[in-house]
């Protein structure tokens, strides 16, 4: 079976001065774009998320220092990027990283979620952060990535509710990113795979859209409502404060 992909990317300020969040799909980076394919896979797909962090200036350029990284190094390796390639590569941004705030005496870092779908439809997730993954269908939706704020850490051992969790000021906290000078976080990449189904979608978002819609919520809009990532982020642009929004939407069908 051949799988096609409709590949439906964006990305928004909000309501702040800079975006600070890079969308990477293969080779290409995306900043403050609309980017539409439909394709049928050959080899690997790779998008990734990057959420900058650290005020202003240095989360923007810490983010964008993530992105060319992460593009330089795939293309100087083979065609296949193994698990042990890419935690590899994640640990040459991570210094890569740290060598550009050092050098700056400056504070930052970034988030990154990261999806691969081969030509038989097989996934592999990572992130490092909050930027979420979400796989959905017609009925169901649901987090593939792991939450590593600290109000995520707490639901995940227990410690704080879902409706805690959903007004949790913690979400915040960032207990592993890309930039760490401990290198704690490189220990924490999490890591999913899963054979999708035709029919299915991949959401990778910033946590701008997710600290306004629920999963649920956004499951509703793209397929109760038939809306898009457009009206998504519309309506996240309707808070009178909103952070900068991006979102890659990945559906999933069985080629012609």
């Amino acid at each position: 079976m051949s799988i096609q992909l409709k590949i439906t990317a964006e990305t928004d300020i909000g309501t702040r001065e800079e975006n600070q969040d890079r969308i990477v799909i293969n080779n290409f980076i995306f900043h403050n774009k609309y980017y539409y394919e439909e394709k049928v896979i050959s080899g690997q797909e790779i998008f990734l998320i990057f959420d900058g962090m650290g005020g202003e200036q240095y989360g923007s350029i810490v983010a964008q220092i993530a992105s060319a990284e992460f593009i330089r190094i795939r293309k100087s390796l083979s065609i296949i990027l193994t698990k042990e390639k890419i935690i590899s590569l994640l640990e040459t941004i991570n210094n890569k990283i740290i060598s550009f705030l050092n050098k700056n005496y400056v504070e930052g870092g970034t988030t990154i979620s990261l999806a691969i779908i081969n030509e038989t439809g097989y996934v592999e997730i990572y992130n490092i952060g909050d930027s979420p993954i979400i796989y959905m269908d017609k009925k169901t939706a649901s987090l593939i990535s792991e939450d590593q704020s600290l109000a995520g850490m707490k639901l995940r051992y227990g410690m704080i509710t879902d409706v805690e969790y959903a007004v949790s000021n913690e979400k915040n906290i960032l207990m592993a990113y890309l930039g760490d000078r401990t290198n704690k976080s490189l220990q924490k990449i999490y890591y999913n795979s899963f054979q999708c189904k035709p029919d299915s979608r991949i959401i990778l978002c910033s946590d701008g859209i997710t600290d306004v819609l629920s999963i649920q919520e956004i499951h509703k809009i793209l397929y109760d409502e038939q809306k898009d990532i457009v009206e998504l982020i519309n309506r996240v642009k309707k808070e009178p404060e909103c952070d900068n929004m991006s979102i890659i939407d990945i559906v999933v069908q069985e080629a012609d």
